[in-house]
């Protein structure tokens, strides 16, 4: 350093106000106590402050294995269509934003709703993540407050990101049962993806039986009406040509009988044809 510099730095050095420097030491440490001491003011205010239950992902993918229910999830992609917004790869359709809705607010128990573990801390997320959710929550908080049930415990729409996206700071033990766990939901989904198979396959076949049944019994029934049918009308015109052949034969014994000596010949000639018969002399 030239002489001349050194002589410059000790002229403002010498200008410096060092009890004014201390003051504002002093100011930055109480500063740093108040911030301390204002996350607790801050507690106390918003103790009535409303945070929907969401389960830890470890407790989301254990809860799905012990219920064995069906899963929604919504992050803010289906949020955004619920609120009328347009995403990436969606474009926003009423139809689609009724049955979200509905679905995230239906009160079928059987069923398990999952959502982003994003309304409260933010502390297990990076500062990207963080200034999104913030802006995101920040500007649709209350519309979506409004469609939550805060009676309701839902799973981490999250719940595999344990799993896909392990961090240093993971114990062994903690992969070791996030990996088995896993494996457990995959054995779990194989079988009842099986069961429902072998259930389907069942229905299936005595759906198609029970059809054939019926199908047989209807055939049968039908055959038997249809030679009903067929003996009656068969019946019914044996009655009309018997009815006919009467009258026929009426109309001829009339015209033929019309005087005495006619009916004397007819007679005679009946008399003869009962004796030609019957060999009487």
């Amino acid at each position: 350093m030239s002489p001349t510099l050194f002589a410059k730095n000790l002229i403002r050095l010498f200008k410096f106000d060092l009890k004014s420097f201390h003051k504002t030491i002093r100011r930055y440490a109480d500063l740093d106590l108040m911030m301390d001491n204002l996350k607790y003011e801050i507690a106390d205010e918003i103790r009535d402050m409303k945070l929907p239950k969401v389960l830890s992902q470890m407790d989301s993918v254990k809860e799905i294995i012990k219920t064995k229910k069906s899963v929604a999830r919504f992050g803010d992609g289906e949020f955004n269509l619920i609120l009328g917004n347009a995403i990436g790869f969606q474009e926003f359709d009423p139809v689609l934003q009724a049955r979200l809705k509905e679905i995230l607010t239906t009160k079928d128990k059987s069923m398990l709703i999952g959502i982003s573990n994003r309304f409260g801390r933010l502390d297990d997320v990076d500062a990207n993540v963080r200034t999104y959710w913030r802006g995101f929550l920040g500007r649709y908080r209350k519309d979506i407050y409004a469609l939550l049930d805060f009676d309701r415990t839902y799973i981490d729409t999250c719940m595999t990101a344990h799993a896909i996206e392990v961090d240093d700071h993971t114990t062994p033990e903690v992969k070791a049962e996030s990996e088995a766990l896993l494996a457990r939901a995959h054995e779990e989904q194989t079988a009842i993806l099986k069961e429902a198979s072998a259930t389907r396959d069942r229905i299936i076949a005595e759906a198609r039986e029970r059809a054939r049944t019926e199908a047989r019994k209807a055939l049968d029934e039908t055959r038997h009406q249809i030679a009903a049918e067929k003996e009656s009308a068969i019946n019914d015109i044996r009655r009309q040509v018997a009815i006919l052949s009467v009258d026929v034969a009426e109309k001829v014994l009339r015209k033929k009988l019309s005087d005495d000596k006619e009916q004397l010949e007819l007679v005679n000639r009946l008399l003869d044809e009962v004796k030609s018969n019957n060999n009487i002399e």
